[in-house]
């Protein structure tokens, strides 16, 4: 099981309110929205209820629950915000993930469009994802 940190799952919370979406499916994680409690997607019922780790026996409404993305599906969405290249620091007690529009214009070393710090990786790329929703995007030309 990925451990996630109190504040990748509030950060997630975050993604949720600015729109993101999430279409189930089994593997996934998701926080419950009244405990914050972290359960395994298991399965999508027909009628898109989900069956979790939470309770097994009884399918819940999506609606009671937020994903958790893993750094892969963070990437994703990354890339899909018209974001062309991404890299990734590590400190000695933080990382920062820098993007930009153009991958051009971070091998010209040109200041990158927008950057997220967090205590883990998955951290520094969600506060990354929030500012490209939020629209911090810095376009530069």
């Amino acid at each position: 099981m990925p451990e996630f940190t109190r504040q990748e799952i509030e950060l997630s919370f975050v993604l949720r309110d600015l729109g993101v979406a999430w279409l189930p499916k089994a593997g996934d994680w998701a926080a419950s929205l009244e405990s914050r409690d972290v359960a395994l997607v298991l399965g999508v019922t027909h009628d898109n209820l989900l069956i979790t780790t939470q309770d097994p026996s009884q399918a819940i409404s999506r609606a009671q629950f937020f994903w958790l993305p893993l750094e892969s599906q963070i990437r994703k969405l990354i890339f899909s915000n018209n974001l062309e290249f991404m890299s990734l620091e590590g400190g000695s007690n933080f990382y920062k993930a820098y993007a930009w529009i153009r991958k051009d214009d971070w091998k010209t070393a040109e200041p990158e469009n927008v950057w997220g710090k967090g205590d883990t990786p998955r951290e520094a790329m969600m506060s990354l994802l929030i500012k490209a929703y939020s629209g911090e995007l810095e376009w530069g030309y």
